[in-house]
């Protein structure tokens, strides 16, 4: 089965991956931000029994087999973090499991919706620092004679270059960079 690709290029698609990640949070009853996305591959991993491929071309492509479906799932994806999210949540839907990793009994201070109401605090601070970036990069581009038409300016690059800076603050957050590592490592194997 082929889901919907998960493209973030644009604000809407950000805007999902980032709802994405705050019902996951609350559903796998996590209590630190950074843990989502080894959550979620563990939880595929154990969960669901998945074995996985990840393809690489001009996007990323992620090929998922559990036995709990006769045919395995397919998805592309800007981001391979926001793939796995997005399988995680159609299986979770489909087969209501439990998740046994993230739910541990962690004994913490702040309560379950304590630590949601932080999590949506601090999505949504740096949610809204990358739509200021994004705003103002193509603020500029339209100052120029096309959108395609923008020669090489330093205002371009600096506006890009906090733009990429709110989004990756906003991926580290959720602990992205410990599977872009995973990502990057298997990439240069291959």
């Amino acid at each position: 089965m082929k889901l919907d690709m998960v493209c973030t290029c644009r604000r809407e698609g950000m805007r999902e991956v980032e709802d994405r990640r705050l019902r996951i949070f609350k559903l796998m009853n996590l209590f630190e931000m950074r843990d989502l996305h080894e959550a979620i591959v563990m939880s595929l991993a154990f969960d669901f029994e998945c074995d996985a491929e990840v393809y690489v071309d001009q996007w990323f492509g992620i090929s998922l087999k559990t036995p709990l479906l006769k045919e395995g799932l397919f998805i592309p994806c800007d981001e391979p973090h926001d793939g796995f999210a997005a399988v995680w949540e159609e299986l979770n839907e489909k087969f209501g499991r439990a998740t046994r990793l993230a739910r541990g009994e962690k004994k913490m201070a702040m309560t379950g919706e304590d630590r949601l109401a932080v999590a949506g605090r601090i999505s949504s601070a740096l949610f809204s620092a990358y739509e200021r970036a994004n705003e103002a990069y193509e603020k500029h581009r339209e100052s120029h004679e096309g959108p395609n038409d923008c020669p090489p300016c330093e205002d371009c690059e600096v506006l890009l270059s906090l733009q990429i800076s709110a989004r990756h603050a906003l991926d580290a957050k959720w602990g992205s960079r410990s599977l872009d590592k995973c990502v990057e490592r298997a990439l240069e194997i291959s």
